[in-house]
């Protein structure tokens, strides 16, 4: 059985800087890759040259002529993975719409968070935001940050928080974990309550130690990776995820796109929108 990638494209280099991964993961994966180089667009009698004067861009170049240039460049861009077995197609949709309707037939997407504006291109910071909050499939996000840094991937960073979408998360690091032959890392932050009170300071430390019981838990049903960390730290206010992964040198953050709520528990949902924005390394989001 294949496992098949989708690749959003928008024409800029920084759109392209996946490329690497997708090398790596070939190379790794358990199973043969196909992957599926798409460019979503629009008709260009949609968009206005002058909003101003309303003027409309009719008749400069149908659809047909549009859909010919994506596909050769897909193609072109096609012809640089040689050796990995590669489809192109050209999305007439919206670009958060067309990649979340082509997901549903994949296993995973990867793409960057920013790609180049303007009439022809789609701004990917974005979009990817809207497709890692919409999609149903797992979606590996390489940040501005992290071009040119696919391998080696020595460490994987789980953020949990106790929640079905975090042990997601972690199934989905584990797979990667055991292709890429890296150690794992189980990360949790506990919010800590001022602890003006003895009452207050006793409950902070209970958290913690089931927030630390609950990782070795984990930690103890992961087999097949060589190396398994724990760290649970006891925070106020921001998880400070994105900071945590920097310093502990991780080459790749994976976390739930949502998560759970509550005084002693991360919100994965939110810090997964800033790690798209601030990761030094690139994420992996897991609905």
């Amino acid at each position: 059985m294949s496992t098949k990638i989708l690749v959003p494209l928008d024409g800029s280099p920084l759109s392209e800087s996946v490329f690497p991964w997708l090398r790596l993961l070939s190379k790794t994966a358990e199973s043969p890759v196909q992957i599926e180089l798409i460019r979503c667009f629009q008709p260009v009698s949609s968009v206005y040259f002058l909003p101003d004067l309303d003027i409309p861009a009719t008749g400069y170049l149908s659809v047909d002529a549009l859909e010919r240039m994506i596909l050769e460049y897909l193609q072109n861009k096609a012809n640089e993975l040689d050796g990995l077995e590669v489809s192109v197609s050209a999305v007439l949709n919206d670009a958060a719409n067309g990649i979340l309707e082509k997901a549903k037939t994949c296993d995973f997407v990867v793409m960057a968070t920013q790609g180049a504006g303007g009439l022809k291109r789609w701004l990917l910071g974005s979009v990817a935001s809207k497709v890692t909050h919409g999609s149903t499939k797992p979606i590996l996000v390489i940040t501005a940050e992290a071009v040119g840094r696919p391998a080696p991937v020595g460490k994987i960073m789980v953020a949990l928080d106790g929640s079905e979408a975090g042990e997601r998360a972690l199934a989905e690091a584990v797979g990667f974990a055991r292709q890429l032959k890296a150690r794992i890392l189980l990360y949790r932050a506990v919010v800590q309550s001022e602890d003006f009170h003895r009452v207050i300071a006793e409950n902070n430390r209970r958290q913690l130690d089931l927030a630390e019981a609950y990782m070795k838990d984990l930690a103890a049903t992961i087999e097949g990776v060589e190396g398994v960390e724990t760290e649970v730290r006891g925070v106020r206010g921001a998880t400070e995820i994105v900071q945590t992964a920097k310093e502990k040198g991780a080459d790749l953050l994976v976390m739930g796109s949502r998560g759970k709520g509550g005084l002693e528990r991360l919100m994965l949902g939110s810090q997964s929108e800033r790690a798209l924005r601030e990761a030094h390394c690139p994420v992996l989001v897991v609905p």
